[in-house]
């Protein structure tokens, strides 16, 4: 038998080897019919074949609901300004005709209870706004511990949201990935971005509600992409933990949805204007240069970031005085400019014993660990080994260092890199 032919036998049972071993292709579970349910103080909980839910009604407007698989641990999340649902009293519930009803005076939740749980949500006229996808694997499905459910669509539906996502205002036919990623790729929509916010609002036959998912794991929205049928938002872990608010313009949706997760103060006039940016502005003089020169074409400028290139070795809290010489007195004389001056700082503190923040960080004990105990230490562009400072440490310790030093600079604000 020649070379040739010899290799193709081999090509030939290699295949079929492989077609013998692969893995059994994994179908996505229904989430099966209810067996039993209750009435509770915030609406119903109960269990399917696979799976516990519950759905409360958290006012006229908002509906939670829950489903989980039976052995999943129990879910805290950290968006919500808090996870118990509020006192509220003025709904009903009723069965009927193996489906379930909550209603208020703005939203009816009709929950069919086989052959799965399914969940439309109808205005007080009965018209539909929103509902799980009746069928075989669609509705809401795991697979392993992925969860996922599936919305029927119309044919004039819009979506708007999702935070600092790539692509069209209009999200119909998009699909997005949410993973905070430090990407600077801006013309490419499929990459994932730095705010991942699972919120957005639909619209359809005059009609508007929003849709906010509480759950933080990497997740894929798809709204419509390649068919015309359903959307589908799953999620790699966690549970399906979906508020659902109907009213009768966007505000009135925004105002519900912030009502979740906290509104923020309002902010400084001047942060809200024009901020002229880029990677990156040094010396002085440079800085200095721009903004005499938008003054002078009197092009609107209401403030100056710079990025890390004003510290010394890219160490937060250290100025380089070789390129700003006096830093403070340059941010008082871009003041008088109306011009604010924001700095930007490293999210880490490198490993460097003449620093003043590794050796204070050491000693308060601020920066993130792994399980045993060793030092988390990471890259931070353009360098090595660094040290991060744990969320809850970063708020305390690292916040108040961040604050009176750039202050001490004359910086009005601070933005990470």
């Amino acid at each position: 038998m020649g070379p040739r032919r010899m290799a193709w036998v081999w090509a030939w049972v290699w295949g079929w080897a492989g077609l013998c071993l692969a893995p059994t292709w994994a179908h996505a579970e229904n989430v099966s019919p209810i067996v039993s349910y209750q009435r509770t103080e915030h609406g119903i909980a109960g269990r399917t074949t696979l799976a516990r839910f519950a759905i409360d009604v958290y006012s006229e407007h908002v509906v939670r609901v829950r489903v989980a698989r039976q052995d999943a641990p129990e879910h805290r999340g950290y968006a919500l300004i808090d996870n118990a649902a509020p006192a509220f009293e003025r709904f009903t519930v009723r069965e009927e005709h193996h489906e379930i009803t909550l209603r208020t005076t703005a939203l009816q939740v009709v929950v069919a209870m086989a052959p799965d749980l399914r969940v439309t949500f109808k205005d007080p006229d009965g018209q539909v706004i929103n509902e799980d996808m009746p069928g075989k694997e669609l509705g809401i499905t795991f697979i392993g511990n992925k969860v996922t459910v599936y919305k029927a669509l119309y044919a004039d539906e819009r979506f708007i949201g999702m935070g600092e996502e790539l692509g069209d205002l209009d999200r119909r036919h998009a699909i997005l990935t949410l993973k905070n990623t430090d990407n600077y790729r801006y013309d490419d929509p499929r990459i994932p971005m730095y705010v991942s916010i699972p919120f957005f609002t639909g619209l359809h036959d005059g009609k508007v509600y929003g849709l906010f998912f509480n759950n933080s794991y990497r997740s894929v929205f798809n709204f419509g992409s390649s068919n015309a049928r359903f959307a589908s938002y799953s999620f790699d872990g966690g549970i399906l933990d979906e508020f659902f608010m109907h009213d009768g313009s966007v505000r009135s949706i925004l105002e519900h949805y912030t009502g979740l997760t906290g509104r923020m103060p309002l902010p400084p006039k001047w942060s809200i204007g024009y901020q002229q940016s880029r990677c990156s502005y040094y010396p002085e003089a440079q800085v200095m240069f721009i903004a005499r020169t938008f003054r002078d074409k009197h092009i609107p400028l209401d403030g100056i970031v710079l990025d890390a290139d004003y510290l010394q070795d890219y160490e937060s809290f250290r100025i380089n005085t070789q390129r700003f010489p006096d830093l403070k007195r340059m941010a008082a004389t871009l003041g008088a400019m109306h011009v604010e001056l924001t700095a930007s700082v490293n999210p880490g503190i490198s490993l460097d014993q003449s620093y003043p923040a590794y050796r204070s960080g050491l000693r308060e004990d601020v920066f993130l660990r792994y399980a045993d105990g060793e030092l988390y230490q990471t890259d931070i562009a353009p360098n090595t080994d660094y040290l991060r400072i744990s969320r809850t440490q970063k708020r305390a310790a690292g916040g108040r260092r961040t604050c009176g030093s750039t202050r001490s600079w004359g910086s009005t604000a601070t933005g990470t890199t």
